[in-house]
């Protein structure tokens, strides 16, 4: 799986930069990294928390309290999802009039980008948390780079 990531990884870099050029392409990787910055904003820990959480209600034999765990922790993350959206989408059209269309519209679904991402991160820490490491692996190394190409 980490070469298949490896490869995608290469792969959608490459056609990335030969599509849409320097300048595009900066802005594109801007974006890419505003989303990971608001990413580790969002989850604050919480993907490890989860797994070792999990990890330890499983080991207790506490199959139902790993289900109330699991909805918690959703909603604490969307809650910081929606604050960490709003706050941004608030810079970003406060800006708006220094931005041109391009940057305004890629900095907008890179925020949608990391509310999946974030989202996914959690779902990936309950996976490993009741011991399906391998198939936790599947959403971030393989399905996220090959949707995004």
């Amino acid at each position: 799986m980490n070469i298949a990531e490896a490869g995608f990884g290469f792969l959608t870099a490459l056609i990335l930069a030969r599509l849409l050029g320097p300048s595009s392409y900066g802005i594109y990787s801007y974006a890419i990294a505003i989303a990971g910055l608001l990413t580790i904003v969002c989850l604050l820990g919480q993907d490890k928390y989860t797994f070792r959480n999990v990890a330890k209600l499983l080991a207790l034999d506490e199959p139902l309290s790993v289900a109330t765990f699991a909805r918690s922790t959703f909603l604490k993350v969307l809650l910081l999802i929606v604050i960490v959206s709003l706050v941004s989408i608030s810079v970003l059209l406060y800006y708006r009039s220094q931005l041109a269309d391009e940057k305004f519209i890629t900095i907008a679904i890179a925020i949608c980008i990391m509310a999946l991402t974030v989202l996914m991160r959690i779902y990936i820490g309950l996976l490993q948390g009741i011991q399906k490491v391998i198939t936790s692996l599947y959403p971030d190394k393989v399905l996220r780079p090959m949707s995004f190409l």
